[in-house]
C-alpha cells in the first residue's frame, strides 16, 4: 500500500521500535497489577539520537474543541473513514490511475490556495473548520493559524 513504509524508510532507528514495546508492555503491567502511575494523562516521547525522553501533560479536554469536543463527528477510525468517504486522496492507486483521475473529492468541494487565503481574509469570516491530515512533523514544520491537526498517515 500507498504510504506504509518500513521504520527505517521512516527515519527510525531499529532498536526504537522494540524499546517503544517495551515501555508498552510495562504500562500493561502496571495498568493490570494497580501498581505504579500509569500515562493516561501523559504523552511520552523519545529522541534515539540524544537518549531523552520528553514527558509532557495532556492538556484537560475542551468541551468547546472543534476537534475535540462534544460537537465533534469524528470520534473513532470508523467515524473518520464514514465522514471523509469521498473526500480522501488517491490512496492505493496505481501512478498511471493517478494521472487520470487525481482527486475523488467532487470538483464543487475543492478550493484553490488562493480562494481560500481569499475565504480567510473575507471580512464575512465564513464559519470553517481547516483540518491538516499531514504528518504532525510536516504539520509542526509549517502550518496555518487555526488549523487542526489530525494525521490520515
Amino acid at each position: 500500500k500507498e504510504g506504509c513504509k518500513t521504520c527505517s524508510d521512516n527515519g527510525v532507528l531499529g532498536p526504537v521500535p522494540g524499546l517503544i514495546g517495551i515501555l508498552q508492555a510495562i504500562e500493561v503491567l502496571k495498568i493490570i497489577t494497580g501498581i505504579g502511575s500509569i500515562m493516561s494523562d501523559r504523552l511520552l516521547m523519545y529522541d534515539a539520537l540524544r537518549c531523552s525522553f520528553t514527558s509532557i501533560k495532556k492538556p484537560k479536554r475542551s468541551k468547546k474543541c472543534i476537534l475535540t469536543g462534544d460537537t465533534t463527528i469524528i470520534k473513532s477510525m470508523d467515524d473518520s473513514k464514514t465522514v471523509t468517504t469521498g473526500v480522501r486522496g488517491p490512496t492505493g492507486i496505481s501512478t498511471k490511475d493517478k494521472k487520470r483521475n487525481s482527486s475523488r473529492m467532487a470538483k464543487e468541494l475543492e478550493i484553490s490556495c488562493t480562494e481560500y487565503n481569499k475565504l480567510r481574509n473575507d471580512n464575512d469570516n465564513h464559519s470553517h473548520v481547516l483540518l491538516d491530515v499531514r504528518v504532525d512533523r510536516q504539520f509542526e514544520m509549517c502550518n496555518l493559524n487555526n488549523a487542526g491537526n489530525i494525521p490520515l498517515a
